[in-house]
């Protein structure tokens, strides 16, 4: 039995390995190709700021390029002095960003029990008085106030949030004499300047003071006093020579102090008078470097020349355009930068989408120049029936004569017509060539308000006739339109309406008048209609309206006669009288 079970594990050790190795083959078989990388191009206004990508630190900071697989990122720039700056980024090509800083400011308010106190923020005087407001960078700044009759008082903040301080000024001070063997030196104390001179006595509060002074031809002094009482300061200036060192990146070259010429290796350190000089560095392969120093203490400048070479920088709209230079390959990302030696070359680029540009280019000095690339295009041809209607594509007014030809490059656009009186039509083209598009109009209706001086009557619209109560609303399709309105009693009232656009129109009717003739067998009759004597005599004609009337016919030594007419038309009436008959008595 022990025998059997040794056999066992014998055979299980020998089958493992293979099984391992089985699996390592199969695993290898499986893996998965590794997920292409794009280029994440990131610029921004502040140079040196840290890149976070999904909140991890990248090494190398912005300006800078990145390679990154396809997906979503959350890009984050961060540097001192300034907010952060965020751009979430959906990556499935070479791409280019910029993400700009904003500087941290904050509000400070300063306060204070003496209203009148001048105000100094890191020694300079700030134009206002307490409660006084300003608005600073992120840093530490020392705020003094100052006031006569009170001691000078100092407080440091650091500024990472709005703030309001209050300083409370207490009376009291020190009597500081300087002094000094240059008269007319120029007084600082903790860096703020006081106008006057030697010797000089102001009130200080208690407290540690740096008085420097400065004359033209002496060297700087300085002296830091601590004042616990009244107390006098003299400082001596040393007149005399100063230290230049001045700094390169080459090893060997010429110095030149106001056209002086000097063969150096550097560093160098010149000896010098207090004034103004011209330094320049002359390097052989390198162009000058050259700059202006007041020299009014030891003082260092470093002038790096630039070698012979100039930096030549390409870039497109198209950022994925090949670029050449005299026919050679360079690069297949834009934008980009090389160094060569001054000449002319051929700045070629090319994409596939898009017409070759080319351009000659004299280096004589750095140089970046923009070269745009045109879409390769198709024709657009866009009829209607209605020719001046206005043409719109992807929301620009491009034209109101059609047909229309517009060359485009390969992609879909909206295009839609519009025209005042008629609906508007709109559709989607995807451009792969050239193409013919014909897009029909249909009228849109406008409302014809009528309206006349009678109430009720007849409306004739191009022949087409309407009963109607006014004021009364017609729909019709723009165009010309004969208005005529009728009604009984009246004369036919008739417009010629151009309809473009809603309106109001207003027909006026005149009543008709028809003739009525009254003749009589009394030649001296007097005649009366509706109670209304008329002038002249008979025969007598009337123009009245249609209409009931009542006439009386009067004359002397007549009898009295009354007759009652319904006009509606012309007519003739014969009222004879009758004399009355004579009394028998």
């Amino acid at each position: 039995m022990k025998k059997l079970h040794f056999v066992t594990i014998l055979v299980l050790l020998f089958l493992l390995p293979a099984s391992l190795l089985l699996g390592q083959s199969s695993s290898r078989g499986r893996a998965r190709k590794p997920a292409p990388k794009y280029q994440l191009t990131i610029n921004t206004n502040v140079r040196g700021a840290d890149i976070f990508v999904n909140g991890r630190l990248q090494p190398g900071p912005a300006p800078g390029t990145l390679g990154l697989p396809p997906g979503t990122y959350t890009i984050t720039l961060r540097a001192p002095g300034f907010r952060d700056g965020t751009a979430r980024v959906a990556l499935n090509g070479n791409t280019r960003i910029t993400i700009n800083l904003k500087p941290s400011v904050y509000q400070l308010t300063i306060n204070s029990n003496q209203r009148n106190a001048t105000i100094f923020i890191n020694g300079q005087p700030q134009k206002g008085r307490v409660p006084y407001t300003v608005n600073l960078s992120a840093g530490v700044y020392t705020i003094m106030l100052r006031e006569k009759g009170f001691m000078d008082t100092r407080v440091e903040v650091d500024l990472r949030r709005d703030q309001t301080i209050f300083i409370n000024m207490q009376s009291g001070s020190y009597n500081l004499t300087i002094d000094s063997n240059v008269q007319n030196a120029r007084i600082f104390i903790d860096g703020v300047p006081h106008k006057a001179r030697m010797p000089y006595t102001l009130s200080l509060s208690p407290g540690e003071y740096t008085v420097s002074l400065k004359a033209n031809g002496y060297r700087e002094a300085s002296s830091v006093v601590a004042l616990t009482g009244d107390q006098t300061l003299f400082i001596n200036m040393d007149a005399g020579n100063y230290n230049l060192t001045v700094n390169s990146n080459i090893e060997e070259g010429e110095i030149l102090v106001n056209n002086d010429v000097y063969a150096v290796q550097f560093p160098y350190t010149l000896t010098l008078d207090p004034g103004t000089y011209t330094i320049t560095v002359r390097g052989e392969g390198y162009r000058d470097g050259k700059t202006r120093v007041n020299l009014q203490s030891d003082q260092s400048v470093t002038l790096d020349l630039a070698a012979m070479t100039y930096n030549l920088t390409v870039d497109s709209n198209v950022a994925g355009a090949r670029l050449f230079i005299n026919d050679q390959q360079y690069s297949d990302s834009l934008p980009f930068s090389t160094r060569l030696p001054p000449g002319t070359y051929e700045v070629n680029l090319r994409h596939k989408d898009y017409r070759n540009v080319t351009r000659t280019v004299k280096l004589e000095d750095d140089q970046t120049f923009y070269l745009e690339l045109e879409a390769k295009t198709f024709d657009l041809e866009i009829d209607s029936n209605v020719s001046d209607a206005r043409l719109f594509i992807d929301g620009e007014n491009v034209s109101s004569d059609l047909p229309y030809i517009v060359s485009l490059p390969q992609g879909t656009y909206e295009i839609e017509l519009k025209h005042k009186q008629y609906r508007n039509v709109k559709t989607s083209v995807t451009l792969k060539e050239n193409q013919n598009l014909y897009l029909e109009l249909e009228p849109r209706n406008f409302t014809l308000a009528v309206d006349a001086n009678i109430s009720e009557g007849q409306i004739s619209v191009n022949g087409e006739i309407y009963m109607a109560s006014f004021p009364y609303s017609l729909s019709l399709e723009p165009g010309r339109y004969e208005i005529v309105v009728s009604a009984d009693g009246f004369s036919d009232a008739e417009r010629v309406v151009e309809l473009d656009s809603n309106q109001n129109v207003f027909m006026n009717l005149e009543e008709n008048a028809y003739s009525l003739t009254i003749k009589s067998n009394a030649k001296s009759a007097v005649i009366f209609i509706n109670g209304e004597r008329q002038p002249g005599s008979v025969p007598l004609t009337a123009s009245l309206p249609p209409g009931t009337y009542t006439i009386l016919v009067q004359a002397q030594g007549w009898a009295d006669r009354e007759q009652t007419v319904n006009l509606s038309g012309d007519q003739q009436v014969i009222i004879n009288l009758k004399r009355p008959r004579k009394d028998s008595n």
